[in-house]
Parts: C-alpha cells; structure tokens; sequence
C-alpha cells in the first residue's frame, strides 16, 4: 500500500516542480496570461510524461505478470478432470417432471 503512494507522491511533486519552473522559465512576472499558463503546463506535462512514463510501463508489465502467472500454473486439463469428456460425450436424459422418472 505504501509503495503506490510514494510513487504518486513523486510524480506529482515533479509535475508540480516542473510546472512552478516552466511558469519562471516563460514570464518573470507572477502574474501569466491564459496562453502562456498553457505553454508552462505543456512544459511541464512533456517533462513529466518522460519522466513518469518508464515508472508506469514498468508497473503495467508487473501488474500482467501477475495476473497472467496464476493461469499458467494451472493447465486446464486438471481443471476440467478426468470426468470431462464422459460429460460431453453423454448428455443427460431430460426430465419430464413427473414422479414416474424417479
């Protein structure tokens, strides 16, 4: 549990520091206008997305290794059993509900 939220710790504290950088990087000044918030927003997605973006392929195999290892452990022979094909082979006899089936 811990471990996710350390990532996610890190990623936004780059974002947020690159983004605080990008704003100084385009205007001197506090105060930007909506074009140039938008320059220092792409600025700092691009830097994030290069940064964050091995972390999350990284994640997405280990999250498919472990999901696709349980189903490679167990064949599906031994899932079925021996009793499989008897069972495909031979339908059941239908029932017509009344008591002289019994």
């Amino acid at each position: 549990m811990s471990s996710p939220l350390i990532g996610i710790a890190g990623v936004n504290s780059l974002l947020f520091a690159s983004n605080n950088y990008a704003r100084k990087l385009v205007s001197p000044f506090p105060d930007l206008s909506i074009p140039q918030v938008m320059l220092a927003g792409s600025m700092a997605g691009a830097v994030q997305s290069v940064l964050a973006s091995p972390v999350e392929m990284f994640k997405a195999s280990r999250t498919r290794v472990q999901l696709v290892r349980p189903l490679a452990d167990f064949p599906l022979s031994s899932k079925l059993g021996s009793n499989a094909s008897e069972s495909v082979n031979k339908p059941e006899r239908a029932s017509t509900g009344s008591r002289r089936d019994v």
